[in-house]
């Protein structure tokens, strides 16, 4: 009997919990057509099966479509908020930052211009960035262009890619960076291998690091070190960071801490053009808050305070104030 609606919910159903969501998909439109009075289970079915594809561009058009006929269905505006999560990428987006100085050194002033998409593949994202460092000559200023991929290897594995270049003194003229990201096993543990290369001219700077990420509920935390190679020998690091996620993983506040060796490479440049290369010691808190305002606009507010060695003088100690603001617009 064709006209039993049930049956129909019942086939796509099963082709979900089989894992074939092309079949699901095609059984979820084949339900929309067929029953257009009554048809929002399938228009729900239709956007799970896009989201399970990461078809999410595609996705939030069928999402949009659907929510034009069932505007409080709570399913579907909760797959919305999803898909504007994931999509957070999306466009353009603009951010400048300070880092204040306790003494002896004037601000440093940092900007980028970025235009990312999310696509099947991954995300992709390319950056301008800008900085001044407001020494007392002309190589305080620079530029770096960059590029990062997020390419999907499994359901469960990324990689992370980057590479940039800068014509600048402040800048690494070369870098590259990746990173393997895993599900461990049927856990909420996530963790990761990888390796930084900057290359000052002067000195070659190559970091290795991992990662143990943990989920759980609307919450995660993550543990992060650094094992850094140059000139001056080896050197470690760490980082904690926790955040916790409101209505997506683009909306959330987050709170780091930290120590170490410096691996910041514009620090670690100031290091290499001093009097004397030694390693600088750090110790750091900051909080950060990113909100997704609406389907077109996210804001973003970062403030770290940071206390560190003098450049000049090992045994003397400097506090950092970072602020920083980002806007992104969705095209």
């Amino acid at each position: 009997d064709t006209t039993v609606i049930e049956v129909y919910q019942i086939r796509v159903d099963n082709e979900k919990f089989d894992k074939d969501f092309p079949m699901a998909l095609r059984y979820s439109e084949d339900g929309i057509k067929r029953f257009p009075k009554d048809n929002e289970f399938f228009h729900i079915g239709k956007v799970q099966s896009m989201v399970a594809e990461n078809t999410y561009h595609d996705a939030l058009d069928a999402v949009n479509m659907a929510l034009d006929s069932f505007p409080k269905n709570k399913e579907l505006n909760s797959l919305k908020t999803f898909l504007l999560n994931q999509l957070i990428v999306d466009g353009l987006a603009v951010g400048a930052s300070m880092d204040y100085f306790s003494k002896i050194y004037k601000p440093w002033l940092f900007g980028f211009l970025q235009y990312g998409r999310q696509t099947k593949m991954g995300a992709f994202i390319t950056r301008l960035n800008v900085a001044d460092r407001q020494y007392s000559n002309l190589t305080s200023l620079g530029i770096q262009g960059e590029i990062d991929f997020y390419p999907r290897l499994t359901k469960t594995s990324y990689l992370y890619l980057n590479v940039g270049y800068s014509p600048s003194a402040i800048f690494p003229s070369f870098r590259f960076g990746g990173e393997y990201y895993a599900k461990l096993g049927k856990s909420e543990f996530e963790g990761s291998l990888g390796m930084r290369y900057l290359d000052f001219l002067t000195n070659v700077v190559i970091m290795y690091t991992g990662s143990i990420g943990y989920y759980w509920g609307n919450e995660y935390i993550n543990f992060r070190p650094f094992f850094i190679n140059d000139i001056n020998g080896w050197g470690s690091t760490y980082n904690i960071l926790y955040r916790k996620f409101f209505s997506g993983k683009g909306d959330f506040i987050q709170v780091t801490i930290g120590g170490g060796v410096v691996p910041d490479e514009r620090v670690l440049l100031f290091t290499f053009n001093a009097a004397e290369n030694y390693r600088l010691d750090n110790q750091y808190v900051g909080i950060g808050y990113q909100k997704l305002v609406n389907a077109k606009f996210y804001s973003r507010f970062d403030l770290t305070v940071t206390r560190q060695d003098n450049f000049s003088e090992q045994t003397d100690y400097l506090y950092i104030t970072s602020l920083g603001m980002t806007l992104g617009y969705r095209l």
